[in-house]
């Protein structure tokens, strides 16, 4: 006998910070001199960098390793069309200066490109003073990292425990990590 759950849920990884985590983070953007308005792209800078570089360290990369060109539309976005990633992907190829990891990294200064789930939308709700929002989990941990904090010291407990009880639920429900954060409309149990 096969049994079919039909399960709607998105578990997208999300994070908020306590109260006392939204202090910490107001005090750590005063001390760089960062603003929560839409001109100030010194964290999403920042934190893009760390992504792309905690990707490649994930990966065993080394900064020039031809697949920071083959995977960057999977890194990045801002970029809508294949042909602008195509041309992006060209100029990095193309240039003398540095190694790609570098190159990469000139674009992302330029502010031709953001690394995914990075955004000032991301960074507004993160830094917010008048409320409490929820960012995707990577985006959490990457502005803390840019600030100097540790985000098990901000993230808000609550969120948290959500987090592994959703994990929690995927183990129990024998779903791969690889499907978890997707929409999952049916899954078969074994006999």
């Amino acid at each position: 006998m096969i049994l079919t759950i039909n399960i709607c849920y998105v578990i997208m990884s999300s994070l908020k910070a306590s109260e006392k985590g939204r202090e910490t983070i107001k005090q750590a953007r005063n001390r760089k001199g960062w603003k929560v308005e839409p001109y100030e792209t010194r964290p999403l800078k920042e934190a893009s960098k760390f992504l792309i570089r905690q990707h490649g360290d994930a990966e065993e990369w080394n900064a020039d390793d031809p697949r920071w060109l083959r995977d960057l539309e999977n890194l990045v976005r801002g970029v809508e069309k294949t042909q602008e990633i195509n041309q992006i992907k060209i100029e990095i190829a193309k240039s003398p200066q540095g190694s790609l990891l570098e190159r990469i990294e000139r674009f992302i200064d330029s502010g031709e490109v953001l690394a995914k789930d990075i955004s000032y939308g991301s960074w507004s709700r993160f830094a917010s003073q008048t409320k409490n929002y929820r960012i995707k989990e990577r985006a959490f941990k990457a502005y803390c990292e840019v600030l100097g904090l540790q985000w098990q010291e901000i993230a808000d407990k609550e969120t948290d425990r959500l987090n592994n009880s959703q994990a929690e639920l995927s183990k129990k429900l024998q779903i791969p990590p690889s499907i978890s954060p997707r929409l999952i409309e049916f899954w078969e149990l074994p006999d």
